[in-house]
């Protein structure tokens, strides 16, 4: 009789133990993310932000947004000077829209709306992928906290996080690194 008891709880906790593994995995597999064209809500959304700094360059510094790698030197500027405190959220998030724009002129990405289970997010994304990049909070996570991040090693870090991905074409220079510009 023991022996059947032994046999019985053995095979429950291998039952349970399965129920769970399936259940663990399912509710860890996450829906594919649905990448989406920007609307008009969202080019507006980001318009503003970038007349946000760019005003704020022209006004303290005399330099306005290019769009391209030297916008780097001006984003830091604006962080060193501390135009931007961690309190100010949407100051943070338009310096990663102007980080985001470097990303898409140097790297040819696109902004697009990405939509997961965690929601919307507005990204830079490789055309025609997932593969995206998130500036928008790439400053302002760090600026929140209190930290004054070295803009140009965040966006070396989002070049090394896509570069593996970007389409390789003969004789292309490659991504803008850290001592460019």
């Amino acid at each position: 009789m023991k022996v059947l008891a032994i046999l019985f709880i053995s095979f429950n906790s291998i039952l349970i133990s399965l129920i769970s593994e399936d259940s663990w995995a399912q509710s860890t597999q996450a829906n594919a993310p649905e990448i989406e064209e920007l609307r008009w809500v969202d080019n507006g959304y980001l318009d503003r932000q970038r007349n946000l700094i760019d005003e704020m360059g022209r006004a303290e510094f005399g330099m306005r947004l290019r769009k391209n790698i030297s916008d780097l030197r001006l984003l830091q500027r604006i962080m060193d000077e501390g135009l931007i405190n961690q309190t100010q959220k949407v100051q943070q998030q338009a310096m990663g829209v102007a980080l985001g724009d470097v990303y898409v002129n140097e790297l040819g990405l696109e902004w697009r709306v990405y939509r997961d289970d965690e929601g919307k997010s507005r990204a830079v994304c490789l055309p025609k992928t997932s593969h995206c990049l998130f500036p928008i909070t790439m400053i302002s996570k760090r600026a929140s906290l209190g930290a004054k991040p070295n803009i140009r090693e965040l966006y070396q870090h989002g070049v090394s996080l896509i570069e593996d991905h970007l389409p390789k074409v003969p004789y292309s220079a490659p991504p803008q690194g850290i001592n460019a510009r």
